[in-house]
């Protein structure tokens, strides 16, 4: 007799669940149809649909009430963390009210947000928690189905058991800082070397610290574009901000910003706002070539460059802020080397200089625009543009053109001496190894995972591990300074580098790089 695929107390079958929790299921069946028939269970397509239902609405359900402890706790706290209370508010008012990302929010939709965002909480007795007891939930917050817990780092399980029963969703999830992250939606999938791309085309859930701003993440070995981030970005940067014209109260910073934006869309024989509308494909595709090759980048570094520990170890860092580490790995996954036929989008758009230098030099304005943080408010990101700045700059002839050859060979990582990249990637390593020494001395009974487990369980170690430390010890007086010295011997280093002899005599080496780019007349 056929075992049956729910019981008769409406449960799923025992055997079942362990087999669809199994990881090697996915591997040996392609869907859930091809195992029921293989293990000859009595099943019906109604059976498949209930469950596909059943799990999509478990999902849902545990996310969103994560969305709210998250915003619940930004909001007692009033620590919206590095993009501010507006940054967060307005994504997360996007995504709750499901309005489109290229659509202005107004006073009206931003306080039905603020009417709804209360009801919720309400409704899910989470205002009658403490702070502490909210940041508690969050702390350990894990998604459980067929009676099995996923932890954040292992969202990708979610997501083929989702798709191996027939839903259309896609689940990203992680650490960021001290609080998770997750993004649930659908779109399309495929594969590139050996990387998963994963196209979210709409956003159904997100946590309010998925900020529009974030266009791409990287789990592993799968890669999140946000294709309504770009749609944001492309709408908020580039069509409404077409043709302004900064005053003279402005800063140097916000008239070079919009310097860069000029040449870029005059590399694109872009004259009006209306031929931007008409070339939006054109644009959000090498938006994304450009995002794309970036979290490419992510992947080598994780995978070849660096040894799992210290990757994750400058992951883990942002539990602290931003620093010289996240901004270090922002800038190594830029400046990728080729590996298998894939690379960062710097080296990519040297490769693509050879075929293609009108679109490689267009896409090297755009990605200086899109690094160049210094006229915003987005304080956390002006060391990140620092080390970009201090390299794209530079490569710039006179006659605005880039010079990609002499840029491959500053940046190639096998140069024995000279080679920025190689550099900066000799002062990561001694940064980690201060951070370690500095831990062990703090924690000197911690032990840690073996180099050879994975990237995820590395990851989840040393973020515990630094969440740890910043709320049992004074971690200012401990791995802050680490952080700092490393920042300011860094930046010496690229002032040396670049501005050779004027170095010991500049002051301000932010309004030198821009003075610089002034005076190229960009247009």
């Amino acid at each position: 007799m056929s075992p049956p695929f729910y019981e008769e107390t409406g449960t799923i079958n025992p055997s079942l669940k362990q087999t669809l929790l199994d990881p090697e299921t996915y591997d040996t069946h392609s869907d859930i149809n091809a195992l029921l028939e293989n293990e000859n269970y009595a099943w019906s397509k109604e059976d498949i649909h209930r469950l596909q239902e059943d799990l999509e609405k478990q999902v849902t359900k545990q996310l969103f009430y994560y969305t709210l402890l998250e915003y619940f706790v930004m909001d007692n706290e009033n620590d919206w963390g590095d993009a501010g209370e507006q940054q967060v508010k307005t994504s997360f008012c996007h995504n709750l009210l499901n309005i489109p990302p290229d659509q202005h929010i107004s006073h009206t939709q931003f306080h039905q947000f603020m009417t709804e965002i209360s009801q919720h909480i309400l409704k899910h007795n989470i205002q009658s928690l403490s702070l502490e007891e909210a940041k508690e939930k969050m702390k350990d917050y894990a998604i459980t189905l067929l009676d099995h817990s996923f932890p954040a780092h292992k969202t990708d399980q979610i997501t083929k058991l989702l798709q191996f029963v027939g839903s259309n969703l896609f689940l990203q999830g992680g650490y960021h800082g001290e609080s998770l992250q997750f993004i649930m939606g659908t779109g399309k999938k495929y594969i590139r070397n050996e990387y998963t791309i994963i196209q979210f085309h709409q956003e159904n859930i997100r946590t309010p610290n998925t900020i529009i701003a974030m266009a791409a993440a990287i789990s592993n070995k799968t890669i999140f574009i946000r294709m309504e981030a770009l749609l944001a970005i492309f709408t908020q940067k580039w069509v409404n901000g077409f043709g302004s014209k900064p005053s003279s109260h402005h800063s140097d910073y916000v008239h070079v910003a919009e310097h860069i934006k000029s040449k870029t869309l005059s590399s694109y024989h872009i004259k009006n706002v209306s031929e931007l509308k008409a070339l939006q494909d054109t644009f959000l595709n090498d938006m994304s070539d450009i995002i794309i090759n970036h979290e490419l980048g992510h992947g080598i570094i994780q995978h070849h460059i660096l040894p799992h520990e210290a990757n994750a170890i400058g992951e883990a860092s942002r539990v602290f802020g931003e620093n010289i580490l996240t901004a270090l790995l922002e800038f190594f996954a830029d400046f990728a080397p080729e590996k298998d036929g894939i690379s960062g989008p710097i080296h990519h758009l040297i490769s693509l200089s050879q075929s293609d230098p009108h679109r490689a030099t267009r896409m090297y304005y755009m990605y200086l625009s899109d690094t160049w943080f210094f006229n915003t408010e987005d304080t956390y990101m002006y060391l990140y543009s620092d080390l970009m700045a201090f390299v794209l700059i530079h490569h710039i002839n006179p006659d605005l053109s880039i010079d990609f050859e002499g840029l491959e060979k500053a940046i190639h990582p096998t140069q024995s001496s000279g080679s920025v990249f190689q550099t900066l990637l000799t002062h990561y390593h001694h940064t980690v190894n201060e951070i370690l020494n500095t831990v062990h001395e703090t924690l000197p009974d911690l032990t840690k995972p073996k180099e050879t487990d994975p990237y995820d369980d590395q990851a989840e170690f040393w973020n515990t591990t630094f969440i740890h430390l910043k709320e049992e010890t004074d971690a200012k007086n401990t791995l802050t300074p680490v952080l700092k010295q490393a920042e300011k011997t860094i930046i010496q280093n690229l002032r040396k580098l670049y501005f050779k002899e004027e170095a010991s005599k500049i002051t301000d080496y932010r309004q030198k790089l821009a003075q610089t780019l002034s005076d190229l007349n960009l247009h």
